[in-house]
Formats: C-alpha cells, sequence, structure tokens
C-alpha cells in the first residue's frame, strides 16, 4: 500500500491515524529543523507541537490531485511554520518593547513559565482530538450564557469515570452517556465538541492555569 493509500484509510480512523503521525515524526522534525534552521527538542518545543498540528491538518486537506501526500505535507508544515516564526517575532518585539520592566518579579517569571508549560502540554492534548488552539479559540461560544451551559456539561461529564475513560480512548466525545448524565441536548453536543473536550481536558488533566483564561464559570 503506497502512502496516498494510507491517508484514505487513516482520514476516519483517529487511532491510525496517531499511529501514522507518530511514526512520520522524523519527518516532521526534518521539516521544522529546516524551516527553523535550528534543533528542535519535541519534549519543550512549541514548534514540534506547530509542525505536529501541521501535519496533521494535511492529511486532513489531502486529496491525490495534489500529487504525493508528504511533498504536499511538507509544504503545509513550512507554511504554518513561517506564520509561526512571523507571530513569535512580532511577539518577541513587542517584549523588547516593553523590556524596561524592572525590577524582575520572580513570581510573575514563575507564573510565566508554568503557564508556557501548561499551554504547551494542553495543546498536546487537544492535538490528539484533532483540535488546534487557533481552533479552539474560533470556535468557543460568543455568549457568555452558552459558555458556562457548556462549561458546566464539559465538567459534569469530566466527573463521571465511565464518560472519561470513553474520551480518551476513542477521541470522541460521547454524546449519548452525556446526555443520559448531564441535562443537554444533541445539538449542544454537536454544536460545542471541541470547547466541551477542551473543557474536560483541562479538568481531567488539571490544567488550572488555563482554566483561568481559557473556560467560564459554570452555570449556578
Amino acid at each position: 500500500m503506497n502512502i496516498n493509500e494510507q491517508i484514505k484509510e487513516i482520514k476516519d480512523d483517529n487511532d491510525k491515524r496517531s499511529l501514522f503521525i507518530e511514526t512520520h515524526q522524523p519527518f516532521i522534525i526534518g521539516k521544522i529543523t529546516r524551516t527553523t534552521n535550528r534543533y528542535v527538542r519535541k519534549e519543550t518545543d512549541e514548534v514540534f507541537l506547530v509542525g505536529l498540528e501541521a501535519f496533521n491538518e494535511a492529511i486532513t486537506r489531502f486529496d491525490e490531485s495534489k500529487g504525493n501526500f508528504l511533498p504536499f505535507a511538507g509544504q503545509v508544515i513550512q507554511s504554518r511554520i513561517t506564520d509561526w516564526m512571523r507571530k513569535e517575532k512580532k511577539r518577541q518585539d513587542r517584549e523588547t518593547r516593553l523590556g524596561d520592566y524592572d525590577p524582575v518579579d520572580t513570581k510573575d517569571l514563575e507564573y510565566e513559565v508554568l503557564l508556557k508549560d501548561e499551554v504547551f502540554n494542553f495543546k498536546n492534548e487537544l492535538s490528539q482530538f484533532q483540535i488546534t488552539f487557533d481552533d479552539l479559540v474560533t470556535k468557543a461560544p460568543k455568549k457568555e450564557k452558552t459558555r458556562k451551559k457548556v462549561t458546566t456539561i464539559g465538567t459534569k461529564a469530566s466527573q463521571k469515570e465511565s464518560i472519561v475513560t470513553k474520551l480518551f480512548k476513542t477521541r470522541k466525545l460521547p454524546m449519548k452517556e452525556i446526555q443520559s448524565f448531564v441535562k443537554t441536548t444533541l445539538r449542544i453536543l454537536k454544536t460545542h465538541r471541541d470547547f466541551i473536550i477542551s473543557v474536560m481536558i483541562i479538568k481531567v488533566k488539571k490544567f488550572d492555569l488555563v482554566a483561568n483564561f481559557l473556560i467560564e464559570s459554570e452555570e449556578g
């Protein structure tokens, strides 16, 4: 089976897709290294996660009319890494302009380090569900009342062991089980799938710092 045929087979199979991505990590790291012109540490380097998300995006978008998969995936990775590098440069430039922050508040520095580490791990968890951080921000409910409602759904669902087990085993939101445990509708679960999954990940993995700026308080 050639690689283009493999892509057809794994598109709708999350387990096979995850294994395929894991197998091709050397390819992803190689493309990131050539694009950034530096060594990449996959355990701690945010750009590695950007590359993983780009490779996953390439799987979703690919069709054979685009030619062979790996050259196409390489182009997607290069494009996303280049965009990320531009954003990082802008961020660093802003930090340089604000660089007269003195004296250094060690508590603030410690918080920044912990938050960055937590965000990295959170993004990695999201990628297992084919959700990107940007997608999550874009798809978050716009109304405060709705955000509180789906936050409550995700929080309650995270307290049911059988629901949590099924979520992380299948990489799919177990909607029927949640409906039987939490008073909600299938429409709400389908519409806000990504946000509910993110709330469950935050609660189960105890990403408390991420929770402070990403999710609403629960309904009263």
